[in-house]
């Protein structure tokens, strides 16, 4: 059995589901997707995820949604999305409470309503999260899209702004807008990839994308041919004589353990799996 088909039907639920969802090409609605998204609320780690989770919907302190770093709502949300979870309670009431908390007028998620700081990466990555868990169509979000259409164009964009509201829209089916194409002809690519701390294959990934996020929202963005050829003898690289790619970052303190550093990971692996597919 290839590594591929190994992650397809990998005993663990979230596993299997991200791997039916990235390669193997299965819609959400399909019946085995659904049947394993259900169980994996029920066993680590996005049970001890949910298990950390306030009844009213937050983690950590209501109000502050992205503060504590990895602990506070943002962050779980975010997790949860690329545990491949669906729309289960937890999530509906974790999302409501953003809205009502960290999201402005503009449309714009930022740490406290009223406060400085809004950020593009940050909406973009909740609304990345919102589209996996199939909510697009259950609320309206075009106030959060119209504001990072302007924001897009603006000449403040970084990187993670870039690599968030691109996956956004593409999860979103959206047409990229003109400040997207921009911002992805500008992106200076790390000559030296080893050397670079983000280069570290990273799960969960934060609103600071590891180099494998970057590639993969260029593949995601319908621009692989922008991903250079180093990136991608660095990504081949790091591939274990077993198939399987190893974590070798966690972003910080979690509510839940994602496997050990430097062995193999199946939420990396599938990962690197998705954009090596797409560029073969």
């Amino acid at each position: 059995m290839d590594v591929k088909q190994r992650m397809m039907t990998h005993p663990h639920p979230s596993v299997r589901v991200c791997a039916l969802l990235a390669l193997g090409g299965w819609p959400a609605s399909d019946p085995q997707v659904a049947e394993s998204r259900a169980l994996i609320a029920k066993v680590p780690p996005v049970r001890d995820i949910l298990a950390a989770q306030y009844p009213a919907g937050h983690w950590m302190h209501p109000g502050l949604g992205i503060s504590p770093r990895y602990r506070a709502t943002l962050w779980q949300v975010l997790f949860l999305a690329q545990f491949g979870v669906g729309l289960i309670p937890e999530v509906v009431r974790a999302i409501e409470v953003m809205r009502r908390d960290n999201l402005d007028d503009a449309g714009a998620f930022h740490l406290r309503r009223g406060t400085p700081g809004q950020s593009l990466a940050l909406t973009g990555a909740f609304l990345w999260a919102v589209a996996r868990f199939g909510l697009q169509d259950a609320a309206d979000w075009s106030v959060s899209w119209r504001w990072v259409s302007e924001e897009i164009d603006s000449d403040r964009v970084a990187t993670a702004d870039a690599v968030w509201s691109t996956r956004a829209a593409a999860a979103w089916q959206r047409d990229l807008c003109p400040g997207h194409t921009a911002i992805w002809e500008q992106i200076d690519w790390p000559d030296r990839v080893p050397a670079l701390p983000e280069a570290a294959l990273t799960f969960p990934v934060a609103l600071e994308p590891d180099l494998l996020t970057l590639m993969a929202a260029c593949v995601e963005a319908g621009v692989p041919a922008l991903i250079p050829p180093l990136a991608v003898d660095w990504l081949a690289d790091r591939r274990l004589p077993s198939g399987d790619w190893p974590l070798e970052h966690v972003p910080g303190r979690l509510w839940c353990a994602v496997g050990e550093i430097g062995q193999p990971n199946p939420w990396v692996t599938v990962r690197a799996l998705a954009v090596l597919d797409a560029l073969s």
